[in-house]
């Protein structure tokens, strides 16, 4: 029996073992998310998959789905579900998030912009859509308007590593070495790992 059989075989077990009680495109929608967050992400996009089926037009199983393929590697896949996530609710604030992240991982840096602006508009919860659009900056060479996102990021999340690492990287670019030290600085004494 080959691996790619095997492993199919232990996602079907797996998810019909936990399906018990599914009923729903929101229980399957719940349960995708409740395993992607335990770093299941394959079981998580069979989840979202079954929740899709039942019903096409609830657009978070394609954010949770769109979410999972991008923690795998498989980001233009991400960004298609999560295109379809936002047709479906231009007004839900996770899927351009999370196609901001996508994007910036494809080299797609100004459209990774508008997605995390759209992000911010839309009130999502966090300093990830101003890390995201700091990330997308820098790939593009826009170092104080980087600083400027990673700066709003750490006022809503201090204690976020990597933020004050990619702020130190803007700094350097900027030949703002003492700045630029305190940032690495800072993101190593928050457990900075690269």
């Amino acid at each position: 029996m080959s691996f790619k059989l095997i492993s199919v075989m232990i996602t079907l077990t797996v998810l019909c073992a936990s399906a018990l009680g599914q009923d729903t495109a929101k229980d399957w929608c719940k349960m995708g998310l409740d395993l992607a967050n335990q770093g299941k992400f394959n079981e998580s996009i069979a989840a979202a998959n079954e929740a899709i089926k039942l019903d096409p037009t609830f657009a978070n199983p394609w954010n949770v789905k769109g979410f999972a393929l991008a923690a795998l590697g498989k980001y233009n896949e991400s960004i298609k579900a999560l295109n379809t996530a936002i047709q479906l609710d231009p007004n839900f604030s996770l899927p351009w998030l999370n196609r901001a992240n996508s994007l910036i991982e494809v080299g797609r840096y100004d459209e990774a912009i508008v997605s995390a602006n759209k992000a911010i508009e839309l009130g999502v919860k966090g300093g990830y859509a101003w890390r995201y659009k700091g990330n997308a900056l820098l790939k593009l060479g826009k170092y104080d308007e980087s600083i400027e996102a990673y700066n709003k990021a750490i006022e809503l999340f201090p204690d976020e590593a990597t933020q004050w690492f990619n702020k130190g990287k803007a700094l350097q670019a900027l030949n703002r070495t003492t700045e630029a030290n305190e940032a690495f600085a800072k993101a190593n004494e928050l457990g900075y790992t690269g």
